[in-house]
């Protein structure tokens, strides 16, 4: 055999079998919005929440990361190793977390990713002070609804 075709060969044979140096790496991304009416699905009349800080943190690799939400709400960080992962956003007082961990305070969502996912984790938050006639006290419950899509009517 002529030293080229060895060579040829010897290529071949080592593109074949060693592995792959491409990394697949994982990608979270999502959107955090006004959930006004609490349902955990961004609805046409929900504001999206621009400059918002979102966490992620590797919990394998004890490494935290902060995004921001664009002017659109939506937020997206890629290059990341297959690991479980903690996200989470600040929830302003007078508010819960709807979607995806519903909840007063912080709510924390741990999550898998594994090599080449596309993880879709979109947060919702809602100001409980007036957008619940549960929490209302001392008002019938007929006025109080009104109260409420007064408040709905004006983007609060």
């Amino acid at each position: 055999m002529k030293p080229k075709y060895l060579l040829k060969a010897i290529l071949l044979i080592a593109c074949l079998f060693l592995p792959s140096r491409q990394t697949l790496a994982a990608t979270f991304q999502g959107l955090k919005f006004n959930d006004f009416n609490g349902n955990g699905v961004k609805d046409a009349d929900e504001q999206a929440l621009a400059n918002h800080t979102i966490y992620l943190k590797n919990n394998d690799l004890d490494s935290l990361y902060t995004l921001t939400t664009d002017a659109s709400g939506f937020f997206i960080s890629g290059g990341h190793s297959a690991a479980n992962y903690t996200l989470w956003t600040d929830i302003p007082a007078g508010s819960e977390q709807t979607t995806p961990v519903a909840g007063a305070g912080i709510q924390y969502y741990t999550i898998d990713a594994n090599q080449n996912d596309t993880l879709d984790v979109n947060l919702g938050v809602r100001e409980t002070i007036f957008t619940s006639c549960n929490a209302v006290t001392e008002i019938p419950q007929a006025q109080c609804n009104t109260l409420v899509a007064l408040y709905d009517s004006t983007d609060g």
